[in-house]
């Protein structure tokens, strides 16, 4: 008997305001070619593990929409459609997801339905500043490079919202990625 494997990833997402969730949903991801190349050669050539893997927000002006061929380095080759720290207070990194099994990192690895999955921690993303960021949040990454603009990390994944956000005041991005092999 001959079966198939299937990998299939997505973000939770919780926009919250004022202590209450005013919008949330899952976002289906891409996992990219580059993505899928190190993670099976991280599990089967003992090829170079990350110390950490990254999670990152992208804005809605990306020049050239991804195919499953992009990497970081080629969705800023018109400029870094990242958020940074300078347009969006309070986005001054990428969120940091241990390489481990603590509440800091994966927590969570399970039997799922008919799969196995695991999932991240709950990384949060926060205005901290007086004003609106100025940029909307449309696309969320994964990514092997902690530093906000370095696109020498490999682009593991990347899912687009249903909706843009635009994060008011206090406002936070709560985001959870999720893998599951069935």
């Amino acid at each position: 008997m001959q079966t198939q494997t299937h990998a299939q990833g997505w973000y939770h997402v919780e926009h919250w305001r004022q202590g209450q969730v005013i919008w949330s949903e899952n976002s289906q991801n891409q996992l990219y070619n580059e993505g899928q190349f190190a993670i099976l050669d991280i599990a089967f050539r003992g090829g170079s593990t990350p110390a950490n893997w990254f999670i990152g927000l992208m804005k809605n002006t990306m020049a050239t929409l991804p195919v499953v061929t992009s990497t970081l380095s080629s969705l800023s080759l018109s400029g870094s459609p990242e958020l940074t720290n300078a347009a969006d207070p309070g986005y001054s990194a990428r969120a940091q997801v241990n390489r481990d099994a603590t509440a800091n990192g994966w927590p969570t690895l399970a039997v799922s339905g008919t799969g196995e999955q695991i999932t991240s921690k709950t990384v949060t993303f926060t205005n901290t500043g007086g004003v609106a960021w100025s940029d909307t949040v449309r696309w969320m990454f994964v990514t092997t490079q902690g530093a906000v603009g370095d696109t020498s990390g490999k682009l593991i994944s990347l899912a687009q919202l249903s909706v843009d956000r635009v994060l008011q005041p206090g406002d936070q991005l709560q985001l959870t990625y999720n893998l599951k092999m069935t």
